[in-house]
């Protein structure tokens, strides 16, 4: 299908560069493994997972190591779309009272920028979880160093952070594909449709018409 779309570039804005795809591809996969691997040490009845890849201690190792290039990775999403989701309008609010149209259909949806408030408030969320995660995480690895009333505390926040930034990440992986269809290639191959950016990202879609600036030569 999307070699189909890509045949058609007239038609298609180039909406995300190589290097914003890689870093989301990045931390796709780091969490990914991460939460699995994690759901095993922490519940007996996932403890299959870790023996899959080797058993438990090939798996604890590669995960305390992953968990470091899961914080780089957090650290280039913050580099590279800081300055575009730590900015708030008055329209992101009005779209997170409107909760998105997800809850509620609504005809009067402010038009999003680039990126919609919903994304802000997600990465907002994935940044603070990725230092909240290398905290806890670095007290649990070295225990000796601390209190061990300390790392009892990290066990428990470390595992409840986990839970928390598994369910974001389902709840953005269900909305960022089935609730808005083509809004996965995004991540891809970067192309979107004009008419997608139209309709999900109208504010945005019109900055690149008054720039006048070919969609599909240069990312915005």
């Amino acid at each position: 299908m999307w070699e189909k779309d890509l045949l058609s570039k007239k038609e298609m804005i180039y909406a995300t560069t190589a290097f914003e795809r890689w870093v989301h591809l990045l931390l796709a996969g780091t969490c990914i493994y991460l939460f699995l691997t994690g759901i095993g040490f922490m519940f007996h009845s996932f403890a299959f997972i870790p023996t899959l890849i080797g058993g438990h201690l090939i798996p604890k190792f590669a995960h305390n190591y992953v968990g470091l290039i899961y914080f780089a990775a957090t650290l280039c999403a913050a580099s590279v779309w800081r300055r575009e989701c730590m900015t708030f309008h008055d329209y992101d609010k009005d779209w997170l009272k409107k909760g998105g149209g997800y809850l509620k259909k609504t005809k009067d949806l402010p038009q999003s920028g680039r990126y919609n408030a919903g994304q802000k408030v997600f990465f907002i969320f994935a940044v603070v979880m990725g230092f909240y995660m290398l905290l806890t995480g670095l007290i649990m690895w070295f225990p000796l160093a601390f209190p061990k009333i300390l790392v009892r505390i990290c066990y428990l926040m470390h595992s409840i952070g986990a839970l928390a930034w598994g369910i974001a990440i389902v709840i953005h992986g269900f909305l960022g594909s089935f609730m808005n269809p083509g809004s996965f290639q995004v991540m891809m191959h970067g192309y979107v449709t004009k008419e997608w950016a139209r309709s999900q990202h109208g504010r945005w879609y019109k900055e690149l018409q008054e720039k006048s600036l070919p969609g599909d030569e240069k990312a915005v």
